[in-house]
């Protein structure tokens, strides 16, 4: 097989193998926000001793935070709304049940909040058609913030290609490679 067969051949499994990596890819920030959820419950017993935690801990004013609830439901999406200084999370179940499910931790941004005091309710809604009487049900309420004054607002971010711009990257590298052996195969001609 001709040398330019095999790079026409291999190209288009360059392409595909970019775009797999490019959708599969998470942010360094999504995976900390996860451990952080993960370790912020503090079991005893097999059961924790609170079910929801706020990460950060403490808070400071337009500043990202997110809500972290251990619960037993598989969610669909989480909501947060805002009421003047209350706050509610609304987990929607997707209606999935293992039967007894497993603790499951659910993490949701909250919006970006101005200094002062905020009291926060989290609650299940059922996010499917026909849900049993026990919906909506509360996770927990009233929940006392305090978001402090001086907040360093939006961590930058690091400069990075998205999923588009590296498959441009490697589609202009393989053109100059294609064209490249071309011309070198037309002198040897």
């Amino acid at each position: 097989m001709p040398r330019l067969h095999r790079i026409v051949v291999v190209w288009p499994l360059l392409v595909l193998c970019t775009l797999i990596f490019s959708a599969a890819r998470a942010s360094a920030a999504e995976y900390e926000t996860a451990a952080a959820c993960t370790d912020a419950f503090k079991f005893t017993n097999a059961s924790p001793e609170q079910r929801v935690v706020l990460v950060p801990s403490q808070l400071r004013e337009h500043t990202p935070a997110t809500v972290c609830v251990l619960d037993f439901v598989y969610v669909t999406r989480v909501g947060v709304t805002q009421d003047h200084q209350h706050l509610t999370v609304t987990l929607y179940d997707n209606g999935f049940s293992w039967s007894p499910n497993p603790p499951i931790v659910v993490s949701g941004d909250l919006p970006s909040l101005s200094a002062g005091n905020y009291t926060m309710d989290v609650v299940v809604a059922a996010g499917f058609a026909n849900p049993p009487s026990y919906y909506p049900y509360d996770v927990a309420t009233n929940i006392p913030i305090v978001v402090a004054a001086g907040g360093g607002g939006q961590v930058a971010s690091t400069p990075m290609l998205n999923g588009w711009g590296l498959l441009m990257v490697i589609l202009t590298l393989a053109s100059a490679a294609l064209l490249r052996m071309r011309g070198m195969y037309a002198l040897r001609k």
